[in-house]
């Protein structure tokens, strides 16, 4: 049988119970219910602790992922570009569980992208080759670094593809590198009308002529719009139209446009011996061996 409790012993637990609930008001979490203690009812109360709260659980990969950022800048500083490749691969696994959007993210591939680029500088294009593989899957999921940071290694190992005649590699990574650019592409232009030159060279070798034609179709519009029709930029463009004729069949049209290119003035040099070598393809195959050593000469002293 329970006994009963003085009136005073009523006041004290009370006045004890009143003082323990006002200090775990100012705590800035719950306490585990088993920390919790009576009050004493002689001592006074003592003045509650503040409590640091812990992390919530979504800002324990920043702080990881800050670390490794840091340690890649560091290594990358030291020009020890192993452990920087390391640790920015690290930050950009920490960035698993954040939106595609966070700046995060898009840091972590940025500095992955310049590790490439460091590696492509010194011909070291098989270093470069997996980060630009992280890069591009990244990319295809929606995870897109900045075009001005991964943009020039991703075309340049697509030109590197496409001259071991890996197509189909490189037209994915050129396709990949304008998705980067967004809507607004006038702060790359050079870069942008690069990519779409090389994806519609792709598709030529590749043999996909309707492919390329959208692409050529693509670039004449904005060429003419930025140069004008007559300018030496849009005029090159004849060299992609005369190869997918010739893809296509039609040789007289194919000789056509690659005069166009090799007879114009202000041609960019490389683009005009370009069109020559086709054009002796071209006359060679048709055999008009006559014509094909003229030109070869005219190639020659192009060159040289």
């Amino acid at each position: 049988m329970s006994r009963a409790l003085p009136e005073k012993g009523i006041v004290i637990l009370v006045l004890s119970l009143s003082i323990a609930a006002s200090g775990c008001q100012q705590l800035r979490f719950p306490q585990p219910q088993e920390a919790t203690s009576a009050a004493s009812q002689d001592a006074p109360p003592e003045k509650p602790k503040t409590v640091e709260a812990a992390p919530a659980p979504e800002a324990l990969p920043s702080e990881h992922w800050t670390t490794l950022a840091a340690k890649g800048r560091a290594s990358f500083r030291a020009n020890n570009m192993e452990e920087s490749e390391k640790a920015y691969l690290a930050s950009l696994k920490a960035t698993s569980g954040f939106e595609a959007y966070d700046v995060r993210v898009t840091t972590a591939l940025d500095n992955l992208a310049r590790i490439a680029a460091y590696y492509q500088k010194r011909g070291e294009y098989e270093k470069a080759a997996p980060i630009v593989d992280v890069v591009a899957r990244n990319a295809s999921e929606g995870r897109k670094a900045e075009f001005e940071s991964a943009g020039p290694p991703l075309l340049r190992q697509a030109i590197t593809l496409s001259t071991d005649k890996q197509y189909e590699a490189a037209i994915r990574l050129n396709r990949l590198a304008l998705t980067l650019l967004g809507v607004d592409q006038t702060s790359n232009q050079a870069e942008s009308l690069s990519a779409r030159w090389n994806l519609a060279d792709g598709y030529i070798e590749s043999g996909q002529t309707g492919k390329a034609e959208e692409q050529i179709k693509i670039l004449r519009e904005r060429l003419d719009r930025i140069y004008g029709p007559e300018s030496p930029q849009a005029t090159s463009l004849w060299v992609q139209v005369g190869r997918i004729q010739v893809a296509n069949g039609n040789i007289a049209s194919a000789e056509t446009s690659y005069l166009k290119v090799i007879d114009a003035e202000q041609i960019q040099k490389d683009r005009k011996i370009e069109a020559l070598e086709l054009y002796i393809d071209l006359l060679e195959g048709s055999d008009r061996s006559q014509e094909a050593g003229t030109r070869k000469r005219e190639l020659k002293k192009l060159a040289s």
